[in-house]
């Protein structure tokens, strides 16, 4: 087992095989993850209006333990906060601004002339997905050992439809 797997970008760690994550360690582990943690809420806490906020709130400077990652976690609540009457008012220049608060992509040049519906909405922001420097839609999706489930959500739709139907075996 070769620990330079893991000195890579978290996102690649799907790519490795099932016996080599079960054969760490866990605090080696770990301290991988906790490193990635780190370097990501250092890159990302300026840059997400919602996350830095929460930081301040929580007197979170630097992430030291898992324990106080916790601290800084988006709830489920958090998006669920938008203002029903964004999408009732058909107000998605609004609705797109509130978003904005919960992401490092400046989403405020999406075109949104024409816009209507949730749906349409929708295919702006998964349309303006496309020009990122990733692509969200080559991310991998977790294969259950029975392959049940569904395709992932493409796009930004997975901030708005996060949901997991995770079947058990007894």
């Amino acid at each position: 087992m070769s620990i330079s797997a893991l000195a890579g970008k978290p996102e690649t760690w799907t790519r490795l095989s099932a016996p080599l994550l079960f054969s760490l360690l866990k605090d080696v582990l770990e301290g991988w993850q906790l490193q990635w943690v780190q370097k990501r809420f250092a890159q990302l806490q300026d840059r997400i209006p919602a996350l830095d906020s929460l930081a301040e709130k929580q007197g979170v400077k630097f992430i030291d333990s898992f324990d106080t990652l916790a601290t800084i976690l988006f709830t489920h609540q958090v998006y669920k906060n938008y203002p029903f009457a964004f999408i009732e008012r058909k107000q998605f220049v609004e609705l797109t601004r509130w978003l904005n608060k919960l992401t490092a992509h400046d989403l405020s040049s999406i075109n949104l002339r024409g816009v209507t519906t949730i749906d349409q909405w929708l295919e702006r922001l998964d349309e303006a997905a496309q020009g990122l420097p990733w692509d969200i839609r080559e991310r991998r999706t977790v294969e259950l050992a029975d392959h049940a489930g569904q395709p992932g959500a493409g796009g930004f739709q997975m901030t708005l439809h996060a949901h997991f139907h995770l079947p058990f075996r007894t």
